[in-house]
């Protein structure tokens, strides 16, 4: 699956993750992650799959499934590089 995701600015890396509804993708927090870039954060915005645009999951995912998906991608995106991690509503479960 192919992660769809934006990131602005530099500095202390923050990962954000959208909630679980119908309309939720990487769009629900593009003012956030433009407000965090200009407080000097390098704002990291993930798209989970089965949203936006983003392929579904290849079977029925829980929480569990998500959160090692998102380990996974962030660890492909940024490394072992310390992060700050923020969660909206389903996001945050994750």
């Amino acid at each position: 699956m192919k992660l769809r995701y934006t990131i602005e600015g530099q500095g202390e890396k923050i990962v954000l993750i959208h909630g679980w509804a119908k309309n939720a993708s990487i769009k629900s927090l593009q003012n956030l992650q433009k407000e965090l870039a200009v407080l000097g954060y390098q704002a990291i915005n993930l798209e989970l799959p089965g949203f936006g645009e983003s392929p579904q999951a290849p079977s029925d995912w829980g929480i569990a499934e998500f959160s090692q998906y998102v380990t996974d991608q962030i660890r492909k995106l940024i490394g072992n590089d310390n992060y700050y991690l923020f969660g909206h509503s389903f996001g945050g479960s994750i």
